[in-house]
C-alpha cells in the first residue's frame, strides 16, 4: 500500500472520474451513542488506555477482556458474552497474557490472537498484523465472530513502521483507519494501549508519546496514575466527549494471582481489583501544579493547612489527615496536591501495614514552646482512628463458573499497597 501523497493534477490532464456525492442530512438516520464500557470505551471508534511505563495497563486490558467474554461490563453487552481480538506485540501469549486472562476470569474460548499468515513457495511465513494494511482483514473476522472488542496492546507497535510516528497527517492516515475501517464497519470498540512520556503535565493529550493526532483521533482517553499514597492505580477518563455529565474515576489495585498452568506448575501474574469510584482524577496526579488561577489558590490554601496541620500534629495516619481535610472543606485530588507540592513523606508502618504523613524531616511544633523542630513521635490524631483494615485485606475472588484457581494475594504481603505490584513476567505496557 502507498503512503505518499497523490500528486496534485495538472490543468492539461483529462478530468477525474471522481465525483461529488451529496447527502442531506434529512436523510441521514439518527442513533445513540453506544458503549462497550458505559461513558469510557466507545462503540464504533478508537479508545485510548494511556500511562507511564510499568502502571499495570495491559493487567487492566486483561480484566476489561474477561469482563466483556462474561457479559459483565456495564455497557452496551452487559449480560450478553461476546469475543474479543487480543493484538499484541510485547507480552508473550503462554507465559504471560493467557495466564492473565484467566487470573481475571475470562472465557478464553473467546479471546482470539490472531496472526498473518502469507502463503509461499517454502510454506506459510508468519508475520505481524500491521494497520492501516490489515484493516479489511480484520474487520471482516471482526464481523464474522461476533467481536465486540479488539485490544492493540501496544498501539504503537500497530502502526506500519512507514507512517512516521511523529507527523500527524500520516499519523492520523493510519489511525483514522483503525477507527472507521475497523471499528465503525464493524460496530466494535478498538482499545489502543499507549504511553504517557515522563514530565509533569496534567494534559493528558500532550503526555501521549509521538503525534498528537492519537488523542485527536481517539473519542475517549483513560488515563491511569500511581496514587503514591496507597500504591492504587486510579483511571480517569480525561477526554470523553461524546459521554452525557461527568465519568467518575476508579481507584484500582493491583495483586498477584496465582494460576495453574498445563506443565503441572503455578504461574503469577497480575490481577486487576476494581476498589470504587474516587474523586481523585488521574490528571492531579500526573500535573505538577494546576494552571487554572482558581485552582492555584485552592491549592495554595490546601497546602498552607496541610503544613500548618502536620507542623502541630507530626507524622499522622494519612485516613486521618484526609478526615480533617474533609471538615475543612478541602477536596482529596487538591490534598493530594498539595501533599506532592510539600513534598510530605508518605510511609507504611505496623501490621496490618498503614499509611503516615509527615513533612519532609519530620517537622513539629513543640508543645510547650510553639518552636518547630525536627521530631520521630507520632502524635495521635485529633480526628478518627486507626480502625480496621477494610478493603486493604481483600483479594480478588474466582468469578462464577470458573475452574482454574485464582488466588491473588497482596503485593509483597502488605496491606496498603506502598509496594509496587510484582509481576513474574514485568508489566511492559
Amino acid at each position: 500500500m502507498d503512503f505518499t501523497a497523490a500528486p496534485e493534477p495538472t490543468p492539461t490532464e483529462e478530468p477525474s472520474t471522481r465525483r461529488l456525492r451529496v447527502t442531506p442530512a434529512s436523510q441521514v438516520k439518527v442513533r445513540r451513542q453506544r458503549w462497550v464500557w458505559a461513558q469510557r470505551i466507545i462503540l464504533g471508534g478508537l479508545t485510548l488506555l494511556a500511562g507511564r511505563e510499568g502502571l499495570g495497563k495491559s493487567t487492566i486490558a486483561c480484566w476489561l477482556v474477561a469482563q466483556v467474554t462474561r457479559g459483565t461490563l456495564d455497557g452496551e453487552f452487559h449480560g450478553t458474552p461476546r469475543n474479543v481480538i487480543y493484538l499484541h506485540t510485547e507480552d508473550a501469549r503462554d507465559t504471560t497474557i493467557v495466564p492473565r486472562l484467566k487470573a481475571a476470569g475470562a472465557d478464553t474460548d473467546r479471546v482470539l490472537f490472531i496472526d498473518m499468515v502469507t502463503p509461499t513457495e517454502h510454506g506459510d511465513v508468519e508475520s505481524q498484523v500491521v494497520f492501516p494494511s490489515s484493516v479489511a482483514e480484520v474487520a471482516e473476522l471482526a464481523i464474522e465472530r461476533d467481536v465486540a472488542l479488539i485490544v492493540l496492546d501496544a498501539a504503537t507497535s500497530v502502526i506500519d513502521s512507514r507512517l512516521d510516528g511523529d507527523k500527524d497527517r500520516q499519523m492520523r492516515q493510519g489511525l483514522e483507519a483503525i477507527a472507521r475501517g475497523i471499528g465503525e464497519r464493524a460496530g466494535c470498540g478498538v482499545l489502543g494501549l499507549v504511553h504517557f512520556g515522563k514530565r509533569d503535565s496534567g494534559d493528558t493529550g500532550k503526555l501521549i508519546l509521538g503525534s498528537i493526532a492519537w488523542s485527536q483521533v481517539a473519542r475517549s482517553v483513560l488515563a491511569v496514575a500511581r496514587d503514591e499514597d496507597d500504591g492504587t492505580v486510579v483511571l480517569s477518563a480525561t477526554k470523553a466527549n461524546l459521554a452525557p455529565g461527568d465519568t467518575a474515576s476508579l481507584r484500582i489495585r493491583l495483586v498477584n494471582a496465582s494460576v495453574d498452568t498445563d506443565d503441572g506448575e503455578v504461574t503469577s501474574v497480575g490481577c486487576a481489583e476494581i476498589i470504587g469510584e474516587t474523586d481523585v482524577d488521574a490528571r492531579e496526579l500526573l500535573a505538577a501544579a494546576p494552571a487554572d488561577p482558581e485552582e492555584r489558590t485552592e491549592l495554595d490554601e490546601a497546602r498552607a493547612w496541610l503544613e500548618e496541620y502536620l507542623t502541630v500534629e507530626g507524622k499522622t495516619l494519612s485516613k486521618a489527615v484526609k478526615a480533617a481535610a474533609r471538615a475543612a472543606d478541602i477536596a482529596e485530588r487538591t490534598l493530594h496536591r498539595a501533599r506532592k507540592s510539600l513534598g510530605v513523606v508518605s510511609a507504611g508502618e505496623g501490621y496490618p501495614r498503614q499509611s503516615y504523613w509527615s513533612l519532609p524531616g519530620g517537622r513539629v511544633m513543640d508543645s510547650t514552646s510553639g518552636a518547630s523542630g525536627a521530631t520521630d513521635a507520632v502524635r495521635a490524631p485529633r480526628l478518627g482512628t486507626t480502625g480496621t483494615t477494610g478493603p486493604d485485606l481483600r483479594v480478588c475472588e474466582p468469578p462464577p463458573g470458573t475452574t482454574d484457581p485464582v488466588v491473588p494475594t497482596p503485593v509483597h504481603g502488605t496491606t496498603d499497597g506502598t509496594t509496587a505490584p510484582a509481576d513474574s513476567h514485568g508489566e511492559s505496557a
